[in-house]
């Protein structure tokens, strides 16, 4: 015979109230995991939606980086085709006018035909201004290196400005350049005399009196290379900071007073930069007002 163990009810109790809080405890467990997923989801969803919304946004902008691509490209296009339409017409007023002034003329038709010349010769400028800054905005100006001696590059560009600021009484100009300078390097020597000349224009505009120098040294020199640094000075109506930090910039003038005392289109400093930049150089700007 077996004996059967003795179990009492209040043990039966204990142990069924701890099934029932581990159940409890289960599916308390369990509806937060539920809460768990369900925020998860919801994260996944509004990460989905706001990567959708990037995507548009970044197709968007895609689409008006092409489109403001296109309209530059189109507006380079027509302004290098309007410039070439206007230099034919100029050239002819040019070519006639020299004709004109070699004729005798009466003293006072003399004087008109000759700012007619000055004002046509300011008017081709600015058109091949901005024939070379549409070139340069689409990558399609290309320098034509060249063997060239830049001490005559400099002497040429030297006795045109002195012209031009010996029209002004009270405006003296000085020209320095290093013996060591090589008398023969390859490069552009066109586009290097256009960015003098772009500067030493602004230099004789923005300089009432005083002086203007021009100092060219040797920085550097090695086997088949020479680096050079030219040095424009002027004792003009200086720089304002702001002025100088877009100094550069295509279209940029000081303020509407300075265009309308001066005059210009505010493109040979930032054509003469761009220039300068694409033969491998540098160019910068330095002053404070008044000097």
């Amino acid at each position: 015979m077996t004996a059967q163990p003795h179990v009492h009810p209040a043990d039966h109790e204990e142990e069924l109230n701890r099934l029932r809080e581990k159940l409890a405890r289960m599916e308390n467990d369990q509806i937060q995991a539920g809460e768990r997923i369900a925020a998860l989801e919801r994260l996944v969803s509004d990460l989905s939606q706001e990567l959708e919304r990037e995507r548009a946004v970044g197709h968007s902008l895609c689409q008006d980086v092409e489109r403001a691509e296109s309209v530059s490209r189109t507006k380079s296009e027509f302004l290098t085709n309007m410039s070439h339409e206007l230099r034919t017409p100029m050239n002819a007023i040019l070519g006639l006018t020299h004709l004109v002034l070699k004729t005798d003329l009466m003293p006072k038709q003399r004087e008109h035909l000759t700012k007619i010349e000055t004002a046509a010769k300011s008017l081709m400028n600015m058109i091949l201004n901005f024939i070379d800054l549409a070139k340069l905005e689409n990558n399609r100006l290309v320098l034509e290196p060249h063997p060239f001696d830049p001490v005559r590059v400099v002497e040429q560009w030297n006795a045109a400005l002195a012209v031009k600021a010996r029209k002004k009484m009270h405006l003296e100009f000085r020209c320095r350049m290093d013996p060591r300078i090589p008398r023969s390097l390859v490069g552009d020597s066109k586009r290097l005399l256009q960015i003098l000349d772009n500067l030493g224009d602004n230099a004789v505009k923005f300089t009432e009196k005083g002086d203007i120098s021009l100092s060219v040294d040797v920085v550097d020199r090695s086997p088949g290379k020479a680096t050079l640094c030219f040095t424009l000075q002027d004792t003009g109506i200086g720089l304002d900071p702001p002025v100088r930090d877009q100094l550069f910039q295509s279209f940029f003038q000081g303020d509407g007073s300075t265009t309308r005392r001066y005059g210009g289109a505010g493109l040979g400093l930032a054509i003469s930069h761009r220039l300068a930049t694409l033969m491998g150089g540098e160019i910068r700007g330095d002053g404070r007002p008044g000097e």
